[in-house]
Formats: C-alpha cells, structure tokens, sequence
C-alpha cells in the first residue's frame, strides 16, 4: 500500500466523471472504491461510502499522517466553501 494523489492515478478525463459520479449519487464528501480493468484499463466504481474510514491499516505510519493531514485539510476546504457559500433566504 503506498499513498499517492489523484493526478497520479486518473486522468483529468476519468476524475471528471469520478467527480460527476459523486455529485450524481448526492456525495459532497466520503470515500470511493475504483478498480481499474488491467486488461483494457476501464474504471469501476465498486463502492461508495458517505463515511470516510481513514488510511488503510497497511500504510505505513508516516503515510498515514500524511494521509489524514491531507483528509483534515480537503474537509477544512470542503466546509469552507459550503459555509461561505450563498444560502437562500
């Protein structure tokens, strides 16, 4: 298990529709399970989750510091935007 980002793994193609995929489902913010097909290298989403669980057991500790500082500070942006968004009267 290694830890990585997004524009490691998927193309600015594939996380548009990632990202489409979540709005579509009503998931601002939770985890999501991609397997990519080795053969022809099509993704599928296998699982969604509306809670997100934190670094896999596996990853190495300083990884997994990492990995929640990043997850700390993705939700700090997220409620950021929805706070300062505008609200309907």
């Amino acid at each position: 298990v290694t830890l990585s980002n997004a524009s490691a793994l998927f193309s600015p193609a594939e996380q548009a529709g990632i990202t489409a995929f979540a709005a579509a489902i009503g998931l601002d913010f939770g985890s999501l399970d991609i397997l990519r097909d080795g053969r022809d290298g099509r993704l599928y989403i296998v699982d969604a989750n509306k809670a997100e669980v934190g670094p896999p057991i596996a990853l190495p500790r300083a990884q997994k510091l990492l990995s929640m500082q990043k997850l700390a500070d993705e939700f700090r942006a997220y409620l950021g935007a929805v706070l300062d968004a505008p609200h309907p009267a």
